[in-house]
């Protein structure tokens, strides 16, 4: 298994950036990267479709009952993976909060390094449009 994170800390409350990022099934709602993101019936899994009109499905692995946090599984998607376990998670640091994503995968031999590639691209893009949009809330750093 690879392990892959990245994180963001911002003077943003964790109740105002779980109000940003907090709906599961509201990913293309702060994500560039995604273009639609709909619930499936089981009420545990969305699909993700990306501008190119490729599909991601992940299914929520946690219970819920966690503050400001998730964790998912992808399921099925174009990239040559054979296990991947994520969470996005925000705490409280200082008078703000730290955004980490986070995930450990198994890619398909000689695969490994291309899919981190991309699976940090993914996270890269979705912090720095949680920084963005949080700017109003203060100074932010990666």
């Amino acid at each position: 298994m690879t392990d892959l994170a990245r994180h963001i800390v911002t003077s943003a409350t964790p109740e105002e950036v779980w109000a940003l990022i907090g709906d599961y099934f509201a990913m293309e709602s702060w994500h560039p990267g995604v273009a639609a993101c709909e619930r499936e019936a089981d009420g545990k899994t969305r699909r993700l479709t990306l501008p190119d009109g490729a599909s991601i499905r992940e299914e929520r692995t946690d219970d819920g009952i966690l503050p400001h946090a998730y964790a998912y599984s992808i399921v099925e998607s174009p990239l040559p993976l054979k296990r991947h376990a994520a969470t996005l998670a925000v705490t409280p640091q200082g008078k703000g909060a730290r955004v980490d994503w986070q995930c450990e995968f198994a890619a398909e031999a000689g695969a490994e390094e291309v899919v981190a590639g991309i699976l940090a691209g993914v996270f890269e893009a979705g912090l720095a449009e949680i920084e963005a949009r949080l700017a109003g809330a203060g100074d932010s750093k990666v």
